[in-house]
């Protein structure tokens, strides 16, 4: 008898193992078949396949690696175009095959040693809603035709992708070593960007109008401004948190190269973002930086190049010309954000609720450059809300982890990602950061970083979805 249970037991395995692949490889073979990929791209997505399949043989037995592959693979992959939609190409990058390897893994694991595959998060329910208000939109948009099916199929499946990514990182991020090290990780990644983009405009690259990026030319490279405003605070709150010389003598000089980085990527929403964000620190606890920021705008204002002056002149001249005479300078960039959020208001009246579905504003041809217009537009109220609570989640526990007097480190991630989230959501009244894929990734792993350190430092367990609980 046991031995017919052991059989059956083992089949079953089988049975999902062969599931799981069957699915994962119909995501990948089933877009070849029906035409959606083109024929030039094929090579890339087999490519992907055989990359997954390697991913996965090592990460079934090494899962903890996944959490540092994912950050230098979000810093510096570049984008695959594998097939087009409407309006766009469809892109896919390094850590898409590491989130399918690694979360194949994990039911590979499952099946065979019994081990868990998620954990239950104090974010579990708002992120369910925010998923739900976007699925439900969406579904309402394909049904009358607002979005196409592989668009609404794609821009929620990315939706969704973001929070399997946060809770692999969860899963495998379970001591303090580990959380450490993927951080700092991604400190150095973030200053390795600075550093590289610095040193290709001295040595050569004066001809290109902005910062250079790690993908070549100005790829991205606005996306990299955008993902600072959130990584400096946290580096700014941990150094003084640290109390330590070697944090604090090197912080000067590491700042110092991040914002003029950010500054020559003459992305001018990100500028606005990290100086609110420095100035809520300096408030809040650490006066220190006050003179600090001194030194660095009296030296940005003698020796920034020409071509950031001027970028931030143009912003000053247009934003004095709208407060005095209510009127826009002609071809600038706050006249086409404004006539952007005016037509997704007006969009947005018509399906006041629901919206219009998931990609349906962002592809059309007047884009609105605010997150929260084109949020509430293509999701409704409903949408907006939800993800509202999952920030105001995400900044409540930030508030309480400021609150911790034992670890000095975790200290400082609340704080600095605290301000952090502040500046982003200033920033992202010019910007689409929740939406852009890079960044979203940038702010799941320090959530997810965040979310883990909560749980390490509280020592708080949660029940686990797929645990074996007999």
């Amino acid at each position: 008898m046991r031995s017919f249970i052991s059989e059956n037991h083992s089949l079953i395995q089988f049975n999902w193992l062969f599931i799981i692949i069957t699915v994962l490889l119909s995501v990948y073979l089933v877009p070849i078949v029906l035409g959606f990929i083109p024929t030039n791209s094929i090579p890339k997505v087999l490519g992907l396949l055989v990359v997954i399949a390697i991913l996965t043989i090592i990460l079934v037995s090494q899962p903890k690696i996944a959490g540092p592959i994912i950050v230098i693979s979000v810093f510096f992959s570049p984008d695959i175009v594998v097939a087009q939609i409407p309006g766009r190409d469809v892109n896919l990058r390094i850590e898409d095959a590491i989130i399918v390897s690694a979360l194949l893994g994990s039911f590979i694991r499952h099946i065979i040693n019994k081990e868990q595959i998620f954990e239950r998060t104090p974010l579990d329910i708002p992120i369910l809603i925010y998923c739900a208000a976007g699925f439900i939109s969406t579904l309402l948009g394909v049904i009358s035709g607002r979005v196409t099916l592989l668009t609404g199929v794609f821009f929620f499946g990315k939706r969704v992708e973001y929070f399997i990514l946060f809770y692999l990182l969860y899963r495998c991020l379970e001591g303090e070593k580990e959380l450490k090290f993927t951080l700092y990780l991604a400190f150095i990644c973030a200053i390795g960007v600075s550093v590289y983009g610095i040193y290709m405009r001295m040595t050569g690259g004066q001809e290109q109008w902005r910062a250079y990026s790690p993908l070549g030319g100005d790829t991205r490279v606005t996306e990299y401004a955008e993902m600072l405003v959130l990584i400096v605070p946290v580096m700014i709150a941990i150094a003084f948190e640290k109390r330590s010389f070697k944090y604090i003598l090197p912080l000067p000089v590491v700042l110092f190269f991040m914002i003029f980085f950010l500054a020559d990527t003459l992305r001018r929403v990100a500028m606005v973002g990290i100086a609110v964000a420095i100035l809520f620190l300096a408030i809040y606890k650490y006066l220190a930086l006050l003179p600090l920021m001194a030194i660095f705008a009296i030296y940005f204002r003698i020796k920034l190049p020409e071509n950031i002056v001027e970028r931030i002149n143009f912003l000053w001249l247009e934003v004095s010309q709208f407060v005095s005479t209510g009127t826009f300078v002609q071809g600038g960039s706050l006249a086409e954000r404004v006539t952007g959020v005016k037509e997704a208001v007006a969009n947005w009246v018509y399906h006041p609720f629901i919206g219009r579905g998931l990609g349906s504003y962002l592809l059309s041809s007047n884009v609105a450059h605010d997150q929260y217009a084109l949020m509430v537009t293509e999701t409704g109220i409903l949408g907006l809300g939800a993800f509202f609570w999952l920030l105001f989640s995400i900044v409540k526990l930030c508030w309480n982890g400021t609150k911790n007097r034992d670890n000095s480190l975790y200290r400082g991630l609340s704080i600095g990602f605290l301000a952090g989230i502040l500046g982003w959501l200033i920033m992202n009244l010019g910007a689409i950061s929740f939406t852009s894929i890079r960044t979203m990734n940038c702010f799941i792993i320090v959530t997810a970083i965040f979310v883990a350190f909560s749980r390490v430092i509280n020592k708080e367990h949660f029940v686990s979805f797929g645990e074996n609980n007999e």
